[in-house]
């Protein structure tokens, strides 16, 4: 498969691919059957292209290709014995970086980057094949596992928190829309209910006000009255998730505002997992980042496959209480917060190295 990506890669790049590696639940060893197929690499642009302003920070491209996944054997009519290889189109996600874009991303301490760069063992220059990850080199003289080797010189340690941020971010990202997701479905159902409801006299329609009164328990956060002033009139609203809708406004009106709400934002597989706020995939990232930030500050540096995979992977499968995971999570988002901000590994970006390393390196193309 590798050779097929690098084939099909060469008319998009225009230097050198220095390094390409697979990347997310297949690198860190999370894969399941339903896991997607990602790549990420770096190349080195030409000198023309940097004076001229044509090279890319980063190149994104989704490739098809075809991958042998095993046989189908079969008698023929006088009982002979054949086998015929059986393939499978598949789509791949490829991003590479250009050389100064990823220095700048490591020397940030950016979780993508720092996965990729760990993704090289200190010493692959003196194996033929890492067996959990397919990684590719363009030269003799590999310059990824350069970069691997002066990592000090190339994450400033003290910016660690940047993926601890993320993974709270990811922690609470889909569960804050799948709880709004499940107080928009709450007020739509109770909506649709009163809505077939008659009406008692003729020219008369249900409004938002009669639906606030006799349907809705509101719960002072996601479904809440606000009066606001009117040019000194006060009128009452019905604030659902942040937005707001007067009461005197036509409850057919509002449901068409509901829908269109939960058609545009909130249709995606993961929001709706995430109705109970457990997104289990986006929790298991979470704690992945943790374990990773904390076996850096341990060792000083992140192996592949993690060394928690089966632990990570019960998480995103959704076989771990989420109370234990909470609680998991805050103890170490706690003790890793503390040993950061002390900066135990003191590793500090060297700009004057990098500079000249990326200058020879783009002489060299």
């Amino acid at each position: 498969m590798i050779d097929e990506i690098i084939k099909q890669l060469k008319p998009l790049i225009n230097g050198k691919l220095i390094y390409l590696s697979q990347y997310g639940s297949h690198l860190y060893g999370l894969n399941t059957e339903n896991s997607d197929l990602d790549f990420r690499g770096v190349y080195i642009p030409t000198l023309d292209d940097i004076i001229l302003k044509k090279d890319k920070d980063e190149i994104n491209t989704e490739l098809e290709v075809v991958e042998h996944i095993g046989a189908k054997c079969y008698f023929d009519d006088v009982l002979q014995h054949h086998c015929e290889p059986v393939y499978e189109k598949k789509k791949v996600d490829v991003k590479i970086f250009s050389l100064q874009k990823f220095i700048q991303l490591c020397s940030k301490a950016d979780t993508n980057a720092l996965d990729l760069l760990f993704s090289c063992h200190k010493d692959y220059a003196f194996k033929d094949k890492q067996p959990h990850v397919e990684q590719y080199y363009a030269k003799p003289i590999a310059v990824m596992p350069y970069i691997r080797s002066e990592v000090s010189k190339l994450i400033n340690t003290d910016r660690l928190e940047s993926p601890i941020t993320y993974a709270f971010k990811q922690a609470t990202k889909y569960g804050l829309k799948g709880k709004r997701l499940f107080y928009l479905q709450y007020v739509l159902k109770e909506a649709n209910k009163l809505s077939l409801r008659p009406i008692a006299k003729p020219h008369r329609y249900h409004t938002v006000c009669e639906l606030v009164n006799d349907h809705l328990s509101l719960d002072g956060e996601y479904l809440k009255t606000d009066i606001l002033d009117n040019k000194g009139k006060k009128e009452l609203y019905l604030n659902v998730c942040g937005v707001q809708h007067q009461y005197n406004l036509e409850l057919d009106t509002f449901i068409n505002r509901i829908e269109e709400k939960i058609d545009k934002e909130y249709t995606s597989q993961r929001t709706k997992d995430a109705a109970d706020g457990n997104d289990w995939k986006a929790l298991s990232h979470a704690i992945r980042v943790l374990l990773e930030i904390k076996e850096l500050l341990d060792t000083g540096n992140i192996q592949f496959p993690l060394k928690n995979k089966d632990f990570l992977l019960d998480i995103k499968l959704g076989k771990v209480e989420r109370e234990f995971i909470d609680n998991f999570f805050n103890k170490e988002l706690s003790n890793i917060l503390e040993r950061v901000q002390k900066n135990e590994l003191n590793w500090k970006y060297d700009e004057e190295f990098w500079n000249e390393f990326i200058l020879q390196e783009i002489k060299n193309v």
